[in-house]
């Protein structure tokens, strides 16, 4: 099971990693043919990488739902809006440039919340696994 965890996530890495590289490498291109400026290119490309870390923390979600650690599961999605009404609120009122931050500032705490347990919750796996059986 951890084998195809860690085979999964690396996939995972992988295919989404290649697709929003290239996305925001033709960012320029693509937005021009929607006829968008140069600071919606860059709030495409922070977005992107908001996204990124987005499909990340949704997985690892998954995991903590697998595992049955609803708590864990809960105070990752706490931290995750929490932060992310609190940081775009600030930086809506930053300015133009400043949109998408609060998204990536958002799910980068969420993904290294749900990391730091799902790593946790790994190196116990075969206690938590045996220990709580019903008998």
């Amino acid at each position: 099971m951890v084998y195809a965890l860690k085979n999964g996530l690396v996939q995972l890495l992988k295919v989404q990693g290649l697709f929003t590289g290239v996305l925001v490498l033709f960012a320029d291109e693509i937005l021009t043919q929607l006829h968008l400026g140069t600071v919606q290119t860059g709030v495409f490309r922070v977005t992107l990488i908001g996204v990124f870390m987005l499909v990340f923390y949704l997985s690892l979600l998954t995991v903590l739902f697998y595992l049955d650690k609803i708590r864990d599961a809960m105070w990752s999605c706490i931290i995750f809006a929490a932060s992310n009404i609190i940081l775009t609120s600030i930086n809506v009122l930053s300015g133009e440039q400043w949109y998408g931050t609060g998204f990536v500032g958002a799910a980068g705490l969420g993904l290294t919340y749900a990391a730091i347990k799902v790593n946790r919750h790994h190196q116990f796996l075969e206690y938590d696994t045996f220990a709580f059986q019903k008998i």
